[in-house]
């Protein structure tokens, strides 16, 4: 974040693990990390669905890369335990 900021003028970065996972993955892995089914807690409602809803979504970091020297050191998996434990306090 502080390399982020001393650029003049300071830009935006995307910062991503360069892996795309369904959105099922992903909340599939942070429920089961509650030991809960996702299925069994979130509800679907088609008609609250847009048609500008994108079906495939991937963050380019490059420019982060690039300007910063950043690489991602974790996989979006280990981005979601963290995630988790960090709610649950364990961090």
């Amino acid at each position: 974040m502080w390399r982020m900021l001393q650029g003049e003028p300071p830009r935006d970065y995307v910062i991503a693990t360069g892996k795309t996972v369904s959105l099922d993955t992903f909340v599939g892995k942070a429920f089961a990390h509650f030991s809960l089914d996702w299925r069994a807690h979130v509800r679907t409602d088609a008609t609250l669905l847009r048609p500008s809803d994108i079906t495939y979504g991937a963050a380019d970091a490059s420019l982060a890369a690039t300007e910063l020297g950043w690489k991602a050191e974790y996989g979006v998996l280990e981005v979601i335990t963290a995630m988790c434990e960090g709610a649950s306090g364990r961090i």
